[in-house]
């Protein structure tokens, strides 16, 4: 099935979700031939504020060091191309958007890339999050959209179960871990959710669901079988 890909778009609603949820399967499509876009659905604002270790406190970064970081993760990666959708007023705050207006974006991107697959973040705790995957859902309507479709879990979330295992290889761990590393901005400690250390767990954990040392799970929205 997905080595009939030519074309592939990863809806983001944040930067960072896209190497969290699916670097490993990008590299397969890449390596394939495949063309890889994202949409970035909003921009990160000027100052920021994350949770680094145990303390529970919140430190300030640069918004424009964390946009760095994803044209770095892009190039490890070898995305052919980002577009963003919404401006930094928006971060954090897609649910918010008129439902009209997210899908109108995500239908643009679609069709100006003519992917046949589209990977979108699983429903989560995140807000942003259920807002694109709501939205996509309009925009899989079958005489629009006739390609592929595959969640992709990105913080653990609680409800998500897996029905498409993607394998990876040691090499493919390493990039995505070298993808993830770059995001300086948003590393937590061991213990975080976005941790390398978490990322790794989470690659063997989902291995063993294929028997493999390691992979990337999804849910199947859509499957074609050429």
């Amino acid at each position: 099935m997905l080595t009939t890909v030519t074309r592939a778009l990863v809806l983001e609603p944040h930067p960072d979700d896209l190497v969290i949820g699916c670097a490993g399967l990008l590299q397969r499509l890449v390596d394939q031939g495949a063309e890889v876009h994202s949409l970035l659905l909003s921009e990160v604002p000027a100052t920021y504020s994350k949770i680094y270790d145990d303390s529970g406190a919140y430190q300030e970064y640069a918004g424009d060091v964390r946009m760095r970081e994803v044209a770095a993760a892009d190039q490890i990666l070898g995305l052919d191309g980002r577009t963003i959708a919404f401006g930094s007023e928006w971060h954090h705050r897609l649910d918010a958007l008129p439902a009209a207006d997210l899908i109108g974006a995500i239908e643009e991107c679609v069709s100006n890339t003519g992917a046949d697959l589209v990977l979108v973040p699983a429903r989560s705790f995140n807000q942003d999050h259920r807002a694109v995957f709501d939205a996509f859902q309009a925009v899989m309507r079958p005489h629009f959209y006739k390609g592929m479709a595959l969640a992709y879990e990105t913080t653990m979330e609680r409800d998500f179960e897996p029905n498409v295992v993607v394998p990876l290889t040691a090499e493919q761990v390493e990039r995505k871990l070298e993808a993830c590393g770059v995001f300086v901005t948003q590393l937590g400690s061991a213990e975080h959710l976005f941790s390398l250390d978490t990322i790794e767990l989470a690659a063997r954990y989902r291995g063993r669901l294929a028997y493999a040392t390691a992979a990337e799970a999804f849910q199947l929205l859509r499957g074609i079988y050429a």
